[in-house]
């Protein structure tokens, strides 16, 4: 309900932000937080894509009375793990696009 709007208008204000102020596209500045916000969305999609998975495991377990299927503990780890460089890429693009490269 809000990571893909956020994800949608984060670059689109930020782009807008960049092209209003007069800054070319080209700056090393721009380019790092454009190319970690890339590695943040594509660590994001398979993460998102196993919640769906993890869901409906815990939704079927609750239903049938059934203890968490082992499937459910691999995809919790990979979804850890995938969002440790998502979270970090993020973090790492915000201080760089508000400090400007500094």
């Amino acid at each position: 309900m809000f990571t893909i709007p956020s994800a949608v208008t984060l670059p689109a204000s930020g782009l807008a932000m960049v092209w209003y102020a007069g800054y070319a596209l080209s700056e090393r500045w721009i380019l790092a937080g454009l190319v970690l916000y890339a590695i943040a969305g594509l660590t994001w999609l398979p993460a998102w894509r196993l919640q769906f998975r993890m869901e409906a495991a815990a939704e079927a377990a609750l239903r049938d009375g059934t203890d968490l299927p082992e499937s459910y503990r691999r995809w919790t780890k990979v979804w850890a793990l995938l969002g440790v460089p998502s979270f970090f890429s993020v973090v790492t693009a915000t201080v760089i696009m508000v400090g400007k490269g500094v």
